[in-house]
């Protein structure tokens, strides 16, 4: 069953939440990014800080 763009955005902002650690007050800023997401435009750059995932330590 294929869900609705609705249902599609609710997901990908919940998954945005998730990413950047469940933070409250960012509800409009997750769907917002995830509207973009879905529509194929760059998202904005984000600090990720000192941390990098091992893909990312092996890429440098």
């Amino acid at each position: 069953m294929q869900r609705s763009k609705e249902e599609q955005l609710q997901a990908r902002a919940y998954a945005i939440w998730e990413r950047e650690g469940c933070p409250e007050g960012k509800d409009r800023e997750n769907w917002e990014l995830a509207i973009k997401e879905m529509e194929g435009q760059s998202p904005p750059q984000v600090d990720k800080g000192p941390w990098r995932t091992p893909q990312e330590s092996a890429a440098s």
